[in-house]
């Protein structure tokens, strides 16, 4: 019964380095799938920018927000701040 978690890391494992290898891999004249797929290299690094510097009216948002996109076109939210005064308590 202690070998079976053993056995099914192993299994686990083996069949996690199957599909690694499998998808980049070449099989006769079908390419690597998994270069395919990739998103810096694959089909989608040609994708065109488009222009996000437009305003946009989105109901139920109560302040300006800016949107940034990394180099990943990650976005990054960066609410319009208010000034707050905090007040922290000294022990």
């Amino acid at each position: 019964m202690v070998f079976m978690k053993y056995i099914k890391l192993l299994l686990t494992l083996a069949l996690n380095q199957a599909v690694f290898i499998g998808l980049n891999s070449k099989f006769g004249r079908i390419p690597p799938i998994g270069k395919f797929l990739s998103p810096n290299h694959g089909f989608r690094q040609n994708e065109t920018d488009e222009n996000l510097s437009t305003p946009l009216q989105i109901e139920g948002l109560k302040n300006e927000v800016t949107v940034l996109y990394d180099h990943h076109l990650i976005p990054m939210f960066l609410p319009k701040m208010t000034p707050v005064l905090i007040m922290h308590k000294v022990i």
